[in-house]
């Protein structure tokens, strides 16, 4: 799979199709233009985090797909962080994964906004050779006994959709 590929296509989608539905949620239409201006910037957020690992609420939210998409093309591994968890499961992922905190789509909400076209230019700015083989997430899971199990997921299985994620995270 050429991830360069995928990577064109987006910023592609984007520039020529920018009124274009690309996620609807509920009654929520969200166009590629709308998403990019979300995407840029919480990569500039995730430019100042540090670490290779950034964990993220996963929330029905355009911020949530932004930023799985900002994580990818800012090249930090994405740590999921299921609503469902209890804050001591919550605590337990953070730990292992060796991080503090995470995002949420609130959090998310107040970064700043840029036009189409500034969006635009920083996400193919920021935009770095990304390889098949680079672990884009780190899952955990929890067991009926409370134990935490973990795998990691490559970008080339996840640009495939065949990757499972959904049965290991329960």
């Amino acid at each position: 799979m050429d991830t360069s590929l995928f990577l064109n296509r987006f910023l592609n989608k984007i520039r020529n199709h920018p009124n274009v539905t690309c996620i609807k949620m509920d009654d929520t239409l969200i166009t590629n233009a709308r998403l990019v201006q979300h995407v840029a910037p919480i990569m500039n957020e995730l430019d100042s985090v540090s670490g290779s690992s950034v964990a993220l609420l996963m929330e029905k939210s355009v911020y949530t797909y932004a930023a799985v998409l900002a994580a990818i093309f800012g090249e930090k591994k994405l740590v999921p962080i299921l609503e469902n968890w209890n804050e001591e499961q919550r605590k337990a992922v953070l730990e292992r994964a060796g991080l503090q905190g995470f995002l949420t789509a609130q959090r998310m909400s107040y970064y700043f906004w840029m036009t189409v076209e500034d969006a635009i230019d920083r996400v193919d700015n920021g935009l770095i050779d990304l390889h098949d083989d680079w672990v884009v997430a780190d899952l955990y899971a929890f067991d009926g006994n409370g134990e935490i199990s973990s795998k990691s997921l490559s970008l080339a299985e996840f640009l495939s959709g065949q990757n499972d994620v959904e049965k290991h995270l329960g």
